[in-house]
């Protein structure tokens, strides 16, 4: 049966550097200048490896934490979790993006779910690990399509860092006739928004149009749905130099010549949060969802064995 979204936006905030969340930060100005599109002229070109040297990734790590601050600081008092989110689960986008996914051949993975005071959460065996990504080549590329806080574009030799950013706070439900509603609870990275209100993802690729749509539309699709994303802005590189950019509108996406299709990817999301909410039935209990790249599998697993969710967090609630 098709599945009914409906993603509502409840608020954003900027993720400071040391993990905490400061409430209601609006994204960077979307740089619209006319000669930042299309194919660019040598003048224009933008060098990815101008101001990277010495970049560290002191944006990885982060998981829940700044989420977790979010819900602290916006939650009424005696409230439980589950009425302080409204929500079933607790997830990252990236783990919405990978269930859909796995509705069609790809990458092996391994996510864990665990129940807490009566919500579930979700963590990727990546995430967990911590992996540092010294690639800043796609920061570089969101600063020159962007605007500083004064409102103009960045110098080209200006360092980068992606030690702050700022997050959208949604929920969304998923609905299926026969079935009950499930809601997740998550937080969406912002790029950037537009002088008409609409929300902007960046991505920069070396590879060309068809690649690109058998490659990586699928999960550049679903990021940028399950952002509420209007558009994505992509920019093709030769040896990091972004040469040409477009901009590709996210529901036109699936209409392209791709092979997949949205709807298939979101009946499967639907079934396997079905499935961990029937296997997490009480508190302190735990389920591995694992995938060898076509088939999903379920195994048991120890909640001890899950450290992803702060004790001290889950304090703040009855």
């Amino acid at each position: 049966m098709p599945v009914e979204i409906d993603i509502e936006h409840l608020g954003t905030f900027k993720k400071r550097r040391d993990r905490t969340a400061e409430l209601d930060h609006q994204p960077s100005r979307l740089n619209e200048d006319r000669r930042r599109y299309g194919t660019l002229s040598q003048r224009n070109q933008m060098d990815l490896n101008l101001g990277c040297e010495g970049f560290r990734d002191e944006g990885g790590g982060d998981l829940y934490f700044s989420l977790f601050d979010y819900i602290r600081q916006t939650a009424s008092p005696g409230n439980s979790l589950k009425e302080a989110i409204g929500a079933d689960f607790i997830s990252t986008r990236r783990n919405l993006v990978t269930l859909s996914a796995s509705a069609f051949p790809g990458k092996p993975f391994q996510i864990r779910a665990l129940r807490k005071d009566g919500v579930i959460f979700l963590c990727d065996q990546s995430s967990e690990q911590e992996t540092i990504n010294n690639y800043a080549g796609g920061y570089k590329f969101e600063q020159y399509m962007t605007l500083n806080k004064n409102g103009v574009p960045h110098d080209k030799d200006e360092p980068v860092s992606n030690a702050e950013c700022v997050k959208s706070v949604l929920r969304t439900t998923f609905e299926s006739e026969g079935k009950e509603k499930t809601k997740v609870f998550y937080a969406a990275e912002l790029d950037a928004v537009d002088r008409e209100g609409n929300l902007v993802e960046f991505k920069s690729t070396n590879l060309g149009y068809q690649k690109w749509l058998e490659r990586l539309s699928r999960n550049h699709y679903l990021q940028s749905y399950f952002g509420d994303v209007s558009y994505i802005i992509k920019g093709f590189t030769i040896e990091k130099i972004v040469v040409k950019v477009d901009k590709i509108l996210v529901n036109e996406i699936p209409e392209m010549k791709v092979n997949w299709d949205p709807e298939t990817c979101f009946v499967k999301l639907f079934e396997i949060l079905e499935e961990i909410k029937t296997r997490l039935e009480n508190d302190d209990e735990a389920v591995i969802i694992r995938s060898d790249g076509v088939n999903i599998y379920y195994e048991e697993e120890d909640a001890n064995n899950c450290n992803f969710v702060d004790p001290e967090f889950l304090r703040n609630f009855y």
